[in-house]
């Protein structure tokens, strides 16, 4: 894909490839850049059988060819469906998703497992697990040499583990985890959503791009809102819709928002089903001197409640540095 500027007008070009072979039919490929490597990952066929497949292929930028990455059982992760997967320097990081084999002679993927895979080595390395289930639907992104994952109630339907948002953060090979407030706040507002992406912009900001649920409380279609998360502060602060008047359309969206690439500081395109878009982005949003609070914002005054009070008593392990365990965090938030 290239996209070119001439005469005040953006033009994007596509060229389609050949993908690797798919003879099981499954439909739940992600499509992943790692490096110099695009990695596509999959596990689940349209049969609606139980049975996972192992897919697995890495995509050479350079010379175009693809390769097959095999399963080697004990020293790659087993397979499921929807995980989340990104990449972080010259790692695949791959965790989270849903069980899907369930046979009798393989063993059954624990969600909050986390492995990262090496483009130069080609070999799997088991890190430490998250205990919450992320999938494919809570798309976060990295900013520096850390992710940024997002963990909502409504999403990734973890109420028995936790009923709070999380902002989640992978580096190194540990997971770090702090009450979000505020994504929890405008959450309560929507009463669900249905997905999460984000794309990170200059410093520390990310654009986040949410959709709530198809059923609630608009029929079918889909609303897609955003917003401007700053990942120290953990503000999000809500901007105006891409319409005449900056206002929600009445009828929401049928597209389904698919990915945003941030081309350079100021121009960020964002592919739909149906179209793209190229989105000037004004310097000072991401700029040092743009310091945003969430403190008093009249989104957050719609809550009628004085009183938060939030509680952090999970337990983190990580089984391979025998047991490293945190603290719980507790805070009181006034709105």
């Amino acid at each position: 894909m290239t996209l070119s500027e001439g005469d005040g007008h953006h033009t994007v070009t596509t060229k389609r490839i050949a993908g690797p072979e798919n003879p099981h039919g499954l439909h739940d490929i992600q499509v992943t850049r790692v490096a110099d490597r695009v990695v596509a990952y999959g596990s689940q066929p349209w049969t609606g059988t139980r049975m996972s497949y192992w897919f697995m292929w890495v995509y050479s930028i350079a010379t175009g060819e693809w390769e097959e990455i095999p399963h080697v059982d004990g020293e790659s992760p087993t397979a499921r469906s929807f995980p989340l997967l990104f990449g972080l320097g010259d790692d695949l990081v791959l965790t989270g998703g849903r069980d899907v084999d369930h046979t009798e002679d393989r063993p059954i993927a624990s969600p909050g497992e986390t492995w990262t895979w090496s483009v130069d080595t080609h070999r799997w390395t088991r890190q430490m697990d998250v205990p919450y289930i992320l999938t494919s639907r809570t798309n976060g992104s990295a900013i520096g040499d850390t992710y940024h994952a997002y963990c909502v109630p409504s999403i990734n339907n973890n109420a028995s583990s936790h009923s709070t948002c999380k902002h989640l953060t992978y580096s190194h090979g540990r997971w770090e985890a702090e009450q979000d407030v505020w994504m929890g706040v405008a959450e309560s507002l929507h009463r669900g959503w249905d997905q999460i992406s984000s794309v990170s912009l200059s410093g520390h900001r990310q654009l986040l791009v949410i959709q709530n649920l198809p059923n609630y409380p608009r029929g079918r279609r889909r609303v897609t809102e955003y917003w401007l998360r700053d990942t120290v502060s953990l503000d999000v602060e809500p901007l105006l819709y891409p319409t005449h008047d900056g206002s929600r359309p009445p009828g929401g969206e049928s597209e389904l928002y698919r990915v945003a690439l941030l081309i350079n500081p100021t121009t960020l395109l964002v592919l739909h089903d149906g179209y793209k878009l190229v989105i000037s982005i004004d310097p000072c949003m991401t700029s040092p001197e743009c310091n945003s609070s969430m403190v008093g914002h009249s989104m957050w005054n719609r809550r009628t409640q004085e009183l938060w009070e939030l509680s952090d008593t999970d337990g983190w392990s990580d089984s391979d540095s025998g047991g490293d365990s945190r603290g719980s965090q507790r805070g009181e938030y006034h709105n």
